[in-house]
Order: C-alpha cells, then sequence, then structure tokens
C-alpha cells in the first residue's frame, strides 16, 4: 500500500506540473484584423477594424481604449465598442486646421478581464499632404 500511494502522490505531482508548462499555451490573446490604419481625407473615417478573443466565443475579453498623440491636439474618435468581438472604427475630427501633413496617433487597448491579457497597439495616420 505505501507504494501505491508513493506512485501515487508522483503522478499528481507530474500531472499537476506538466499544467502548469502547458499553461502558457492556454493564454487568452486580444487579436485585431489591422496594427495600422489609414484614415482617408475624404471621408474621414476608416473602414472597420475586427477585434476578436483568441478563445471566442467562450472567452471574451473587456479593453479599454486610449489614445496618445505625435505631438498634435486630440483629433481622434474611436467608437465600435470595448468587448470583443468588436468592430472598432476610427474618425478624424476637427482637422479643418491642421497643417499639411501626416498626423498619427497610437491607440491602445488594454485589456481589463480577463486577467493577464496583453495589450494591442494600433497605428492610426491622417494624411492630409494631397499626397495620400
Amino acid at each position: 500500500m505505501d507504494a501505491a500511494q508513493k506512485l501515487l502522490k508522483a503522478s499528481a505531482i507530474l500531472l499537476a506540473f506538466a499544467l502548469l508548462m502547458a499553461a502558457p499555451g492556454w493564454a487568452v490573446t486580444l487579436n485585431v484584423a489591422s496594427t495600422t490604419v489609414a484614415i482617408p481625407v475624404a471621408s474621414r473615417v476608416s473602414e472597420p477594424v475586427s477585434v476578436t478573443s483568441s478563445a471566442s466565443p467562450t472567452t471574451e475579453i473587456t479593453f479599454a481604449t486610449s489614445i496618445n498623440y505625435a505631438g498634435d491636439v486630440a483629433w481622434l474618435y474611436v467608437s465600435g465598442g470595448n468587448m470583443t468581438p468588436a468592430s472598432l472604427q476610427f474618425t478624424a475630427l476637427n482637422v479643418g486646421g491642421f497643417s499639411a501633413t501626416v498626423h498619427t496617433a497610437t491607440v491602445t487597448l488594454t485589456p481589463s478581464s480577463p486577467a493577464g491579457v496583453a495589450a494591442v497597439q494600433i497605428t492610426v495616420t491622417y494624411n492630409n499632404t494631397g499626397g495620400g
């Protein structure tokens, strides 16, 4: 009986170790269809960008959106939700007085649930130079 208990204990420890080692492979990720978006000057609205969970539909991801502007005033509006699956759309607002250059913003999607999901960044550009 003592040998059987030792074998059972060793098997349980081995199983626990194997599960812990495999856990990173089970990680849920936030996926975006594109990490770069160009907003057309004519419409000032981007094509929709799909945001999904790697574990959909069993595990959806709730995320917050923040915007960092590269030397510009706030000009970007993000719509489309804060939980996967989502379809984000980017709109250039108040750009009438902008200088003729490429304006860039970095949109960060920061997951809040479930825990441990990495943030994703999307670079959004608005090019009003007349050449793009």
